[in-house]
């Protein structure tokens, strides 16, 4: 049986939304981007949170998570990168459904993201992407492991992705 709630993690660049609208639409669920729904709620972008103060910005992740966890619906989220990592988060989606792991190469991502990581505050920094890209994922690693589907996306297209969850959903 197919859970209700499906939420997609991994590392910035890894197609968490691309894919979580495709999948939505396979499976006919309603799709949340979660730092969509943060910037809704807030009025605030996720860049401006985050420079505010990202313990602050994590605390309204963790609300806003747990509002998308009660809706009584079938949901697809996409979560942010850090999401699970932080305050019960992972355990939460646990408990709530069926958490799915993109794990993409960190070269890949670095491909993704080389021209648009001045949008995302924790890639951010004075050190080079590909660097900051591979201490975020060893500092992650073992949290999003914990997902009980994880997807090797390699090159596969966000299609073949969302392919791939759905048969491994049934």
């Amino acid at each position: 049986m197919i859970s209700k709630k499906i939420f997609l993690i991994g590392m910035p660049g890894c197609g968490k939304s691309t894919v979580g609208k495709l999948l939505s639409n396979k499976l006919d669920y309603q799709f949340f981007d979660l730092d969509d729904v943060i910037e809704t709620s807030t009025g605030k972008t996720i860049h401006e949170l985050f420079k505010n103060s990202e313990n602050d910005f994590r605390r309204i992740e963790q609300t806003e998570l747990k509002k998308v966890i009660e809706l009584n619906t079938n949901v697809v989220i996409a979560c942010g990168g850090g999401t699970p990592c932080f305050h019960d988060n992972m355990n939460d989606m646990l408990n709530a459904g069926t958490v799915v792991y993109l794990r993409t190469e960190i070269d890949v991502l670095e491909h993704r993201l080389k021209y648009e990581s001045n949008r995302r505050p924790l890639l951010q920094s004075n050190s080079n992407l590909l660097q900051r890209l591979t201490e975020l994922f060893e500092q992650r690693r073992v949290i999003y492991n914990k997902a009980q589907i994880i997807i090797q996306c390699k090159t596969s297209s966000a299609e073949t992705i969302a392919d791939l969850i759905v048969n491994q959903l049934k």
